[in-house]
């Protein structure tokens, strides 16, 4: 028995509970609508009404279940995880394409997956979706959605993405602007294929469609070192600035929230020394994930942290901050200046990425054996923190499977400590000193 989502858990004396549902039973349709995952069944059970549920369990066989308020029958409920629908793509910039052998099993995960572009921000292509998925997006209000769009001229998309039968994206995106799903859309740039004009072509389309298409940034193609696709290469520093100047022209578009409706990503800047925009460009930040604003609210902390007065820890242990070559300079700017008005207090290393690549240079990107590499050269710390996006979401393993735990044993450090800001890093140096 497939059909349904499963359920692996269930409150004992709830409501479910007391009717005789447990875990390993199934919820297959909430007032005759079919459930195809745990989504569906937390969209038709999240109001407080009453509802009509099926359930197919294992010692009873098909139940039919009138409840009087769903969100309380939902809540004493665990599903299993959404299984995740492959990407069928072959894009030629794809970053799961140029993993070292051995990185970590997820590295080389490509999802095409409509479900977590809602819950987790994840990109898709629309490439594959079928109208029943585009329907479902619609009428369970799965907004907004983040698209990855190489092109709006759909020879070369088809082409960068490597499938011949790629649906319509401008179709798609009108679909979903008709039926006020917002979307949110990051274009990868490669040089030599949808830069220039194509580019420019592009961000008009996307503008053409009005604010539902809520944000769009540019982001330069990430290569390791590991790419076989010899017609791909780095953007230069005048193609970069091409991209900016791309920006500046549509910089009066701007939405509801503050935020610049073109923007784009972090390394471009940091890569031509420029400054990044201020806070009220980026509104609530909504392509952070996609390393845009990221080096702002960096920025925005630091300035909180030396409003701070001189912490009591300061100068009683050596802390030693590290992170990968893209970021590393700002942070070390940022750490001789604290160390000038408050003294010598902490210091930095800039770390190279030999796991991928030296051309690959953002910090969440370092692997174990990078971070062991960097310290080599220099005195050990008693307290290493680093960036809390270079481990795996179980906060165990880097990049290479190396653990924190093989970390601390192999250099002796006594504690190796992860933080999202300066001010979190802040707070763990001060509760490991005491």
């Amino acid at each position: 028995m497939n059909k349904g989502t499963l359920i692996v858990d269930v409150s004992s004396g709830s409501i479910p509970w007391e009717i005789g549902i447990r875990a390993g039973d199934r919820i297959v349709s909430v007032d005759g609508k079919t459930v195809d995952d745990s989504l569906t069944a937390m969209y038709l059970l999240s109001d407080d009404y009453s509802a009509l549920v099926e359930v197919y369990s294992k010692q009873a066989g098909r139940l039919l279940v009138t409840i009087d308020d769903a969100s309380d029958f939902l809540a004493a409920l665990e599903f299993e995880p959404l299984r995740i629908m492959h990407c069928k793509n072959n894009c030629i910039y794809c970053f799961c394409k140029q993993n070292p052998p051995h990185a970590r099993p997820s590295f080389s995960l490509r999802d095409e997956d409509f479900r977590l572009s809602f819950l987790a921000g994840y990109y898709t292509t629309m490439s594959t979706i079928s109208d029943e998925e585009l329907v479902r997006i619609v009428e369970h209000q799965l907004t907004p959605q983040y698209v990855t769009v190489p092109s709006t001229d759909e020879k070369l998309r088809r082409l960068i993405l490597g499938r011949d039968d790629a649906r319509p994206i401008l179709e798609t995106l009108r679909f979903f602007v008709d039926h006020g799903i917002t979307v949110h859309i990051q274009t990868v740039v490669c040089p030599g294929f949808n830069d220039g004009r194509d580019l420019e072509k592009t961000i008009e389309n996307l503008a053409a469609l009005g604010n539902h298409i809520s944000s769009v940034v540019l982001v330069p193609v990430g290569l390791t070192r590991f790419t076989r696709d010899s017609r791909l290469r780095r953007l230069n520093e005048g193609e970069l600035s091409r991209l900016l100047r791309l920006v500046w022209r549509w910089r009066h578009r701007t939405m509801p929230n503050g935020h610049r409706w073109l923007e784009a990503s972090d390394e471009v800047y940091l890569a031509l020394n420029r400054m990044v925009p201020a806070a009220r460009s980026y509104g609530s930040y909504p392509q952070i994930s996609s390393g845009v604003g990221m080096t702002r609210q960096f920025k925005d902390d630091i300035r909180t942290v030396e409003r701070r007065r001189r912490p009591e820890w300061w100068s009683r242990a050596d802390v030693l901050l590290v992170s990968g070559m893209l970021f590393g300079p700002l942070l070390t700017r940022w750490s001789n200046r604290l160390n000038r008005k408050w003294g010598r207090g902490v210091r930095t290393c800039i770390a190279s990425n030999g796991f991928f690549g030296p051309q690959v240079t953002v910090a969440g990107l370092l692997s174990g054996t990078d971070v062991m590499s960097a310290l080599k050269n220099g005195e050990l710390p008693d307290i290493l923190i680093l960036s809390d996006d270079i481990l795996d979401p179980s906060g165990r393993c880097f990049v290479d499977d190396m653990t924190v735990d093989e970390l601390k044993e192999q250099t002796g450090i006594p504690v190796i400590a992860f933080a999202h800001t300066m001010g979190d890093a802040f707070e763990t140096i001060r509760d490991a000193v005491g």
